[in-house]
């Protein structure tokens, strides 16, 4: 982390390095997919990059965009291949994503049915599909879902946050579907992590975290038909209190963190 930003810091100094310094790193992912030190560090890097762009005044070229949005979608299709790279290559996909959102609504409405479809194929769809998911996932593989899922939150709040022009009511609309899913999922964390492990407890508290993110975001209209769920996630958060406090300390060091990285 801290070597993107310093390379974030040479970018906005020497804006006519910032998009060769990203079609490089877009050239050591693809290289170097088989490395998962590799794929969590240059994506870093290259989301810092996008992360940058606002401080440059002539920005990058908007062929960027699709050469991100094509690097995150093969992160996230190739994730399931190898057991060894799953983790690393969806938060890679995702983190990607939710940098992309920074360069405004007039890149992100090209890709903007894309990123629909993405969300809403991330979490899902039912709770006759949750049961199924519950009944044949093991620790690792819920590990790598919630990892996935509070990225895929994390870019839609990036979305939120930095493409408002783009927040109809239809694409609102079609947000809620994917939320309303992550709230259904969180009422099932107790009992996930009790087949599981503790040890998700982390990675499903940085889904409730990202989760309450975008909905401070949103106008509370919006999701004035799914109170409910979300009053039920803040009541099963409250049951967490009775935890051991050792158990928080692998929690408390991820979410502090997630939290200095954004």
């Amino acid at each position: 982390l801290a070597a993107a930003w310093c390379l974030r810091c040479v970018a906005v100094a020497l804006p006519y390095q910032l998009s060769p310094l990203v079609d490089r790193c877009a050239e050591r992912i693809n290289n170097l997919k088989s490395s998962p030190e590799a794929v969590s560090g240059y994506s870093f890097a290259m989301a810092a990059l996008l992360g940058g762009v606002y401080q440059c005044p002539l920005g990058i070229p908007h062929c960027k965009g699709k050469l991100v949005v094509s690097i995150a979608e093969d992160l996230l299709r190739t994730a399931a291949q190898n057991s060894r790279l799953s983790l690393q290559r969806t938060q890679a996909g995702w983190l990607l994503l939710g940098a992309l959102m920074t360069l405004g609504s007039s890149l992100v409405r090209y890709h903007l049915p894309k990123m629909l479809l993405l969300w809403r194929n991330v979490f899902p769809r039912s709770q006759k599909e949750l049961e199924a998911e519950k009944a044949r996932g093991d620790s690792f593989t819920w590990q790598v879902t919630l990892e996935g899922r509070a990225g895929a939150l994390c870019a839609m709040r990036s979305f939120v946050a930095h493409c408002p022009e783009l927040l109809t009511e239809d694409v609102i609309r079609r947000l809620m579907t994917p939320i309303e899913c992550a709230m259904t999922m969180m009422s099932q964390v107790p009992a996930i992590t009790k087949v599981h492990g503790a040890h998700l407890k982390a990675s499903a508290a940085m889904v409730r975290l990202r989760l309450y993110d975008i909905l401070a975001l949103l106008p509370p209209k919006t999701y004035e038909g799914s109170f409910e769920g979300a009053t039920v996630c803040l009541i099963g958060e409250g049951g967490w209190l009775s935890a051991p406090w050792s158990s928080f300390d692998p929690l408390c060091e991820d979410l502090g963190g997630a939290c200095h990285a954004s």
